[in-house]
């Protein structure tokens, strides 16, 4: 019988909720850091996720333990503040240098969860299952935790945003009691991302 842990996310399992996060959205990575290998950008994130772990803000990272292997995970917030932006740009230049730092900052702040939360409200910012770990139900695991959290925390509704063209994800969003509540197009997205329509989806709590 498989065993299935849902674990926050620590120091040690930061490299491996990385790479599952480029991993599933390697639609959108790429595009921030076109011409460096796939490995040095794991790292870069690596360092940003490990500044966000070290804040004292209420962080919603975690993993889901499928048999001793780090199989997927989760990042959602209930706020958001903005990180300390020099702390942020000094790991972008240093890796990638300042010009292209500032872009990449940009849109890596542009394209996250909001700052300035409605109220009692979870948002959902990435879910990513490793390819090897697909078909086992530990996406809708992990999002049924989610919303327990958020239940758990006076949350009166959970909102995340899906790329159009991801039917999978909104089919699965939809059966859990998401709905779409607004149609987004971005140019600047299309030109930065490859993404022209993405749609906002709600889930409302009782």
């Amino acid at each position: 019988m498989s065993k299935i842990v849902i674990k926050k996310c620590t120091e040690k399992h930061l490299y491996s909720y990385t790479k599952i996060m480029v991993q599933a959205f390697n639609d959108k990575y790429p595009h921030f850091f076109s011409g460096v290998p796939e490995k040095e950008y794991i790292e870069i994130l690596q360092q940003l996720n490990l500044l966000e772990l070290q804040s004292n803000k209420f962080i919603g990272k975690y993993v889901i333990i499928y048999n001793e292997s780090v199989a997927g995970a989760i990042n959602f917030y209930i706020s958001r503040q903005k990180i300390l932006l020099a702390e942020f740009y000094k790991i972008l230049g240093k890796n990638i240098g300042y010009l292209k730092a500032i872009k990449v900052g940009i849109m890596l702040l542009g394209f996250g969860p909001p700052f300035n939360f409605p109220m009692n409200t979870l948002y959902i910012d990435q879910i990513g299952i490793s390819a090897d770990f697909r078909r086992k139900g530990l996406g809708k695991k992990l999002m049924h935790f989610a919303v327990k959290k958020a239940m758990k925390t006076g949350c009166k509704k959970v909102k995340l945003d899906v790329i159009a063209k991801n039917e999978g994800a909104i089919a699965l969003y939809n059966k859990l009691g998401f709905v779409i509540t607004k149609t987004n197009e971005t140019s600047l997205g299309e030109v930065f991302l490859g993404i022209r329509k993405y749609y906002s989806m709600e889930k409302k709590l009782s």
